[in-house]
């Protein structure tokens, strides 16, 4: 909430990404508890922290980081079509 004489009214341009919706694709492959959606810092960690995930791209390293590229550029391909 912004408090100010100065705005009017505040609008959204985008719909912000859904990275809820990405972390419940992910927890598909790999097990729930390996999956962590971190809601204040909207990231997702996987394998407490080997993987992040965040709306602009997959950081890290070796198989299990490339399958959660391959399904992070799906989702995103997903909500292009929409």
């Amino acid at each position: 909430m912004i408090r100010s004489s100065y705005y009017h009214y505040v609008t959204v341009e985008e719909e912000p990404f859904p990275m809820q919706g990405l972390a419940d694709r992910i927890a598909t492959i790999f097990s729930k508890g390996h999956v962590n959606f971190i809601e204040d810092q909207n990231i997702i960690s996987i394998l407490n922290g080997k993987i992040i995930v965040n709306e602009d791209g997959v950081r890290g390293t070796g198989p299990s980081a490339d399958r959660v590229k391959k399904i992070y550029d799906q989702f995103k391909i997903d909500l292009d079509k929409d």
